[in-house]
């Protein structure tokens, strides 16, 4: 209980924080989102995937957060941090520009 306590507290200081330092603002509930993603990290790619690859539990935690991301983007997206509505949001853009750029050229092998 006091690791998870912990942990909120980290990430609920650090990821806004750092939303701040690179888009110059943040809301509340990217402090809630933190606390909730590294909790989750912790507990999915720490404890269940302990005897996993740590390439997968990496994976696994990026889309921990890009799921969170994406859905608390949906769900308030007064905050500034989803798309104008009628666009593609940019982190899918992104992502499947540099995935296809991965991708490719192993096809061809």
């Amino acid at each position: 209980m006091k690791k998870d306590l912990f942990l909120f507290m980290a990430g609920g200081s650090i990821y806004p924080t750092l939303e701040v330092i690179w888009r110059g603002r943040t809301h509340i509930s990217m402090a809630v989102a933190g606390g909730i993603c590294l909790c989750l990290i912790d507990h999915i790619c720490n404890r269940r995937m302990r005897r996993r690859p740590l390439l997968a539990r990496c994976c696994a935690g990026s889309g921990i957060i890009t799921v969170f991301r994406s859905v608390g983007s949906a769900l308030a997206p007064g905050d500034g941090a989803g798309p104008p509505s009628g666009q593609i949001p940019l982190f899918v853009r992104k992502s499947c520009k540099r995935l296809g750029r991965l991708i490719a050229p192993q096809g061809c092998i």
